[in-house]
């Protein structure tokens, strides 16, 4: 079972606005796959090509909006996660929320 969280910045569209600095982060971590301009994925590098990506981001450049959609996160996940959403930290503030809108800590 998957866990939608959503992602949000202050200033609100600090990610679209710095979409080639956040895509840089990404670029950075070793488990990234652009999927599209719009989806990026994390891969669990010892997991099959076929099995499905560890975590999901969906990027609404229109709205703002981002979707971190979660269906497993081992350890070298976890770590990637860290990494990137230190990086965003640096620049702008950061807070996630789960689908029910409540505030979500894991992995800030």
């Amino acid at each position: 079972m998957s866990a939608e969280l959503y992602i949000f910045t202050k200033p609100k569209c600090w990610i679209v606005d710095n979409f080639n600095l956040v895509t840089s982060f990404f670029e950075d971590l070793n488990s990234f796959k652009k999927e599209s301009d719009s989806i990026y994925l994390l891969i669990d590098q010892n997991m099959g090509e076929k099995e499905m990506p560890c975590v999901i981001f969906r990027f609404n450049q229109l709205t703002c909006e981002v979707m971190m959609e979660i269906n497993a996160h081992p350890k070298d996940i976890e770590n990637d996660l860290l990494k990137l959403f230190a990086e965003i930290k640096k620049h702008a503030n950061l807070l996630i929320r789960d689908e029910d809108g409540e505030i979500s800590n894991w992995c800030l």
